[in-house]
């Protein structure tokens, strides 16, 4: 049997980095976009494997100490099609043990990841068995040298052409996709430097826009993050009772909700029907402040454009504003959507995750397995609305994995024989029809009070379907889809709102747009709270924090530029 030597270990370390491509090279947009990406990963791959001997051990055990980010980075790339970036790296930082669950469930049911992850582990094990063997073999120095140089000089001289011919194309201009273009991001190793790379630019801008007070916290902060948002500031002062629920939802795209969607189940039939009957309004198609949670929700609940993006972790939340013009406000988390979408000040936290600044990290307030069980809080809180009240009410949706999201005695057993892609559909489809269920319970309080009581849903990103035949999977892809970025939203209301003729006289001249933003959803719950006056004027040519390319930077774009 041929012994392991170091030559043969560095190519099974090149193996474990390059295997790691396949996730992303039949994805590219392009013939030469493949190729890109193959020369960038096999490049990256050998300047790893191939440094001097001295050096090449301390390459096993950075790459065995990186393997759980290299797990993470093939989990991404298995559901998105394309690597990791910083803002999928942000949103891995700010998830809770749930969710991060649940992503493992799901891609573990992805065989091209458990083909590719098994095979990194492999060459890594057989990388490693080559470094360090039982008995220390005396290698001849020569040829190994000779082919280890030749092999180092090949990668770095790929790695300098792509990077020249990356320069060429932009004409100089400030890199946008990476040092290498799109092709950064094909293998981990790109990944990390890209990620690295991002994190500096944004704790650059950061202290940009920040005060000179915010700069010094910046400075001496640890991990823990610094709490910035600006306290709200009265301009109304509201007295009248009234009842306002914000209600955000998880995952759920622009079809998932509306008039077409009457037959789908018995809750879906009944939320039309209740708006048929004028106790609310089906608004415009509406475009996501972003295509992740943790971007979306903090410039959401800020009516923050996504061209001032950075501002929604420093601007008062809409619930903050009510609390300033006299509101009793409480926040309940279903859903973690990391530290920028917290605010300090509020009567009442509660749900799953804690979104108090103040509190404790970590600290559960309640211990809510699915959304309805949300719903006797809220209500207990509302009460009998006495004076002005306000609730966000932030819900796990539909997030993946969809069947964790409803009771299973909710509906029949599923069909047998179901396809994958078909059981998936089938999933998402019952998680919407019980989202619904859960929604009229919350309207049922409006309905249980006599002062004018509303509530607003709308999503906080769409999601990829496979029926949509795009390449894509669930959300935060390598571009943003149509069915990512835009997602539903509508008004409920009660009896008493409807007679006060508020809704009539604010909602027009919303409803003949054909398409809104966030922004313009946040801004229509204080109108309706009576903090600020209508009619609201829509946005136009609303804006989404996503890329509308493969292989572009994220940055703000317009929602009719997408893509399906």
């Amino acid at each position: 049997m041929k012994r392991f030597t170091l030559r043969n270990g560095r190519v099974w370390l090149w193996c474990a980095w390059v295997c790691t491509a396949w996730l992303t090279v039949p994805n590219a947009s392009s013939f030469l976009g493949g190729v890109a990406n193959v020369v960038v990963a096999a490049g990256l791959a050998g300047l790893l494997s191939f440094l001097p001997r001295s050096w090449w051990k301390v390459s096993c055990i950075a790459t065995v100490i990186a393997l759980p980010f290299t797990l993470w980075w093939c989990g991404v790339a298995a559901a998105g099609g394309a690597g990791a970036e910083y803002d999928a790296a942000i949103a891995a930082m700010e998830t809770n043990p749930s969710e991060a669950a649940g992503a493992l469930k799901y891609v573990l049911n992805l065989p091209s990841f458990v083909v590719v992850a098994a095979a990194h582990m492999l060459f890594l094990a057989l990388a490693c068995a080559a470094a360090w063997p039982r008995k220390q073999g005396q290698p001849s120095p020569g040829r190994e040298h000779q082919a280890v140089s030749v092999a180092l000089l090949v990668s770095v001289a790929l790695l300098a052409l792509c990077a020249l011919l990356i320069a060429h194309t932009t004409g100089g201009a400030p890199r946008a996709h990476g040092f290498f273009g799109a092709a950064t991001v094909a293998s981990p190793l790109g990944s990390a430097g890209e990620i690295a790379a991002a994190a500096i630019d944004a704790a650059v801008a950061r202290q940009k826009d920040l005060d000179w007070q915010s700069r010094l916290s910046v400075l001496k902060r640890t991990a823990k993050p610094v709490y910035s948002r600006q306290e709200a500031h009265a301009s109304k002062i509201v007295t009248t009772p009234v009842l306002a629920i914000f209600l955000v939802g998880e995952s759920v795209r622009a079809d998932g909700y509306g008039p077409s969607r009457r037959n789908r189940g018995a809750a879906s039939r009944e939320l039309t029907e209740r708006i048929d009957s004028g106790l609310g309004a089906w608004l415009p198609t509406t475009c996501a402040s972003s295509d992740g949670t943790h971007r979306a929700v903090p410039m959401l609940l800020t009516a923050t454009p996504p061209e001032q993006e950075p501002q929604a972790a420093i601007a008062p939340t809409i619930l903050g504003i009510l609390k300033a013009d006299g509101f009793r406000t409480a926040w309940l988390a279903n859903n973690e959507a990391g530290p920028r979408a917290r605010e300090r000040g509020h009567d009442l936290y509660a749900g799953a995750f804690n979104v108090n600044p103040d509190a404790a990290n970590g600290v559960a307030l309640k211990n809510w397995k699915f959304d309805s069980d949300m719903v006797p809080t809220a209500k207990e809180f509302a009460g009998a609305v006495h004076q002005p009240t306000a609730l966000i009410i932030h819900t796990q949706g539909n997030h993946i994995p969809y069947e964790w999201r409803y009771p299973h005695e909710f509906f029949p057993p599923e069909p047998a024989h179901l396809g994958a892609d078909q059981l998936v559909e089938l999933r998402y489809a019952r998680a919407l029809e019980y989202g619904a269920h859960v929604i009229l319970e919350i309207a049922a309080i409006l309905d249980s009070t006599s002062a004018p009581a509303f509530l607003i849903y709308v999503s906080d990103h769409g999601e990829n379907l496979p029926s949509d035949h795009n390449g894509l999977m669930t959300h935060l892809g390598p571009r943003t889809s149509i069915a990512a970025g835009t997602v539903p939203a509508f008004v409920l209301w009660n009896k008493a709102m409807a007679d006060s003729g508020r809704p009539a006289q604010v909602l027009p001249k919303l409803l003949s747009a054909k398409q809104i933003a966030h922004a313009d959803v946040a801004k229509l719950f204080l109108i309706l709270a009576g903090a600020e006056d209508g009619p609201l004027e829509p946005t136009s040519n609303p804006k989404i924090w996503g890329r509308v390319s493969v292989g572009d930077s994220y940055d703000a774009v317009p929602c009719s530029a997408l893509q399906p």
